[in-house]
C-alpha cells in the first residue's frame, strides 16, 4: 500500500508541475468555471457583466450592485482513467458603500485511485486535487475607471480515505491587481444605449507552491504562471419597457501574455487569448459563442487556433412576473469541446465535457 502512494504522490508532483507550465492541465488557479464566461471563448478581463470576470481582473467586481451566490461545476471526465475529475466553484460577491467584496473558493478533482496492497487487494483510495481561495475587493473610483485586488491562496493535497499519505505542500499566496476604463458609445436614445469598456490586469504575483513526499528530502518548488491581460467590452442595449432592456448584445475580446516561463520552447507558448458573442431577450434567453486562443497544445483545445465554445442561459427574473422582489434566477449551460487528438492516446475518449452554472441575484444595494 505504501508503494502505491508513493506512485500516486510522484504522479502528483509531474501534474503539478505540468500546470504551472501551462501546456497539459488547467488548475484552479487559472480555469475558467462559468458556463457563459467559457462559452464566450474565456474573454473575461473587461467584462463586469461576467459572473466570476473578478477572478481574473479584480476591478470587474466593482461593477455589481446588489449581491449575489453561485454554484459551477465543470465535468472533466475525459476518460476512464480520470474518474471522479471535475472543476467545483462556489462563491458570493456583495456590494457595499466601502467598496464591492467577493469570496470565492475553486476546486480541481485531477482523479480518484485505486489503492491496492502487494496481492491487488483494493485496500483504499486516493484523490489528487488543488485547490485556490479567494478575497476579492474592487472600487469603482470615479465615473469611468474602477480598480481591483484579488488575495488568494493556492495549495494542493492527496486525500487518503484510510491511512496516510506521504504527499504534503505548502500553500503559495498571491495577488492580482486590475484596473478598468468604461465610457458611454456614441449611442444615446431612450431606446439604445451603448457602452466601451477596457481592462488590464496582472495576476498571480507572490510567494512559490512548494511540494513534497516522504521518501528523502526531496522537495519540488514549481513558480506560478504571471499574467498581463488586457481586453475590451462593448454592450449594446435596444428596446426598454419597464422591467428593463429588450434586446442585449455583447462583444468581448482578450489577449493574455503568460510571463514567467523559464524554457526556451515555453517562451514559445506563452500568447493566449479569445473573442465572445452573446445575445440576451427580454433578461430571460441568451445565448453564448466564442472561440480561445492558445500557443500550445492540451486535452481542452489546438495550438495556434481558436477553439470553438458555445452554451446558452436561462433567467427567471422576478419582477417579469409581477413580483416585487428585486431577485433573479440564472441557470447556464455550455459545451467544451475536447481535443481529438486525445484519441490517440485513450481508447474510449470522450470529445466533449459540460458546464453548469446556477446563480441568485439581488438586483438592488443592501445599504
Amino acid at each position: 500500500m505504501r508503494a502505491c502512494l508513493i506512485i500516486f504522490s510522484v504522479l502528483f508532483l509531474t501534474c503539478s508541475a505540468a500546470v504551472a507550465q501551462n501546456l497539459f492541465l488547467l488548475s484552479s488557479l487559472d480555469y475558467v468555471n462559468d458556463a457563459e464566461q467559457i462559452a464566450m471563448g474565456e474573454s473575461y478581463v473587461a467584462n463586469p457583466f461576467g459572473l466570476t470576470s473578478f477572478r481574473h481582473n479584480p476591478a470587474t467586481l466593482a461593477g455589481l450592485s446588489g449581491a449575489r451566490i453561485y454554484y459551477s461545476y465543470r465535468d472533466n471526465e475525459i476518460h476512464e482513467l480520470f474518474k471522479n475529475s471535475y472543476f467545483r466553484d462556489f462563491g458570493l460577491a456583495l456590494a457595499t458603500p466601502a467598496g464591492n467584496f467577493g469570496l470565492h473558493y475553486s476546486r480541481f478533482n485531477y482523479l480518484e485511485s485505486i489503492i491496492t496492497d502487494e496481492n491487488g487487494v483494493r485496500v483504499s483510495e486516493s484523490t489528487l486535487y488543488d485547490y485556490t481561495g479567494y478575497l476579492t475587493y474592487g472600487l469603482q473610483i470615479d465615473q469611468n475607471f474602477a480598480a481591483g485586488i484579488n488575495l488568494k491562496i493556492y495549495g494542493s493535497d492527496v486525500d487518503v480515505k484510510s491511512g496516510e499519505t506521504i504527499y504534503s505542500a505548502d500553500d503559495a499566496y498571491v495577488i492580482d491587481f486590475g484596473l478598468t476604463y468604461s465610457t458611454p458609445g456614441i449611442l444615446a436614445s431612450s431606446t439604445v444605449s451603448d457602452t466601451l469598456i477596457l481592462g488590464i490586469a496582472l495576476q498571480n504575483f507572490g510567494s512559490d507552491h512548494k511540494s513534497r513526499f516522504e521518501l528523502g528530502e526531496s522537495e519540488t518548488t514549481i513558480q506560478l504562471p504571471r499574467y498581463l491581460k488586457l481586453g475590451l467590452t462593448y454592450r449594446l442595449q435596444a428596446g426598454y419597457d419597464r422591467y428593463g432592456s429588450l434586446f442585449e448584445y455583447l462583444l468581448t475580446a482578450q489577449y493574455g501574455r503568460w510571463l514567467n516561463p523559464k524554457s526556451d520552447f515555453d517562451k514559445g507558448k506563452a500568447d493566449l487569448g479569445g473573442i465572445g458573442f452573446k445575445v440576451r431577450f427580454y433578461e430571460i434567453f441568451s445565448l453564448q459563442i466564442g472561440g480561445y486562443y492558445q500557443s500550445y497544445f492540451n486535452f481542452y483545445g489546438n495550438e495556434d487556433v481558436l477553439n470553438m465554445r458555445y452554451g446558452f442561459s436561462v433567467a427567471v427574473p422576478f419582477k417579469r412576473l409581477n413580483m416585487t422582489e428585486p431577485v433573479s434566477l440564472i441557470f447556464s449551460y455550455s459545451h467544451v469541446p475536447i481535443n481529438s487528438t486525445g484519441g490517440l492516446f485513450f481508447s474510449d475518449f470522450k470529445y466533449r465535457t459540460w458546464l453548469f452554472t446556477a446563480q441568485l441575484e439581488y438586483n438592488l444595494n443592501l445599504w
